[in-house]
């Protein structure tokens, strides 16, 4: 969807592909019971686009899931101010 792009143009750019993993999800199904199942597993609407960020401060590990596309571009402005 455009939505996804704008989320993902926007990480691509400020991150560089090197600083993020890519999980390409088939929509194919759209609607489906098994794709909503597919979604679910990396964002808690079952919708995209979703950005799972996972990192560690000290010792414990951190995690949380963005997934509006404006979110996640303010996030990404956010963690990049430089780019």
């Amino acid at each position: 969807s455009s939505w996804s792009l704008r989320a993902w143009l926007a990480l691509r750019v400020a991150a560089g592909p090197e600083n993020f993993d890519e999980v390409v999800v088939k929509l194919a199904g759209a609607g489906s019971a098994a794709q909503r199942e597919e979604l679910l597993k990396f964002s808690p609407t079952g919708k995209v686009p979703a950005l799972v960020v996972d990192r560690s401060e000290g010792s414990s590990p951190s995690a949380f899931t963005i997934w509006d596309s404006l979110a996640i571009c303010e996030y990404v402005a956010e963690r990049y101010p430089g780019a």
